[in-house]
């Protein structure tokens, strides 16, 4: 019987070396690698940051805290996500409110958010889903309109696009992820 595989990475041959350099850096949490890789990822997505952490759920929930939200909070997300944007919210003490998607993008839909949105709403966090990216002009809209905060988990969509724009660079915050399915990994 042969195994088929959910995914795989696909590795050119040269991971080997620069993880013994790693390694041989003493460096093995945090350092010179880390730091090349922010500023790789800043100039190549168009942000003026970027900062890696250990996971795609601590980024989502990093960027929730450092963007205010808290105990009593409410956090739109979408009802089709991987459950790690939910756990992400509910590390902060916010509580996850599930939003609908619209059929064609499989992302969060702009109008069940207007109806979602209450006085606890703090933030939505659209997901792109495949690197597909949501009606970001429509959820900017409103975001501003209605003073919330746009936490993008565009876990699934390093190097994909919408609107001319790299799918991380919307928002007050693009969180991205490094698992072995996702389009680049670092294992994590």
């Amino acid at each position: 019987m042969s195994f088929v595989s959910w995914f795989g990475p696909h590795l050119s041959g040269g991971e080997l070396e620069r993880l013994r350099h790693v390694l041989d850096s003493g460096y093995i949490n945090d350092g010179p690698v880390s730091r090349e890789l922010e500023a790789k990822v800043a100039a190549f997505i168009g942000t003026k940051y970027a900062r890696v952490v250990t996971s795609g759920t601590a980024a989502i929930s990093l960027a929730l805290w450092a963007a205010g939200i808290g105990d009593g909070d409410e956090v739109i997300i979408p009802d089709l996500t991987f459950v790690a944007t939910a756990s992400a919210v509910v590390m902060t003490g916010a509580d996850p409110v599930l939003c609908d998607i619209e059929p064609r993008r499989f992302g969060i839909d702009p109008k069940c958010v207007e109806v979602l949105i209450t006085e606890r709403t703090r933030a939505i966090v659209p997901v792109d889903v495949n690197g597909r990216g949501v009606d970001y002009p429509a959820l900017e809209a409103i975001c501003s309109t209605h003073g919330l905060k746009m936490i993008c988990d565009s876990a699934e969509g390093f190097g994909s696009a919408y609107g001319g724009r790299n799918l991380g660079s919307y928002g007050t915050a693009g969180c991205f992820s490094l698992s072995a399915n996702k389009t680049i990994t670092s294992g994590q």
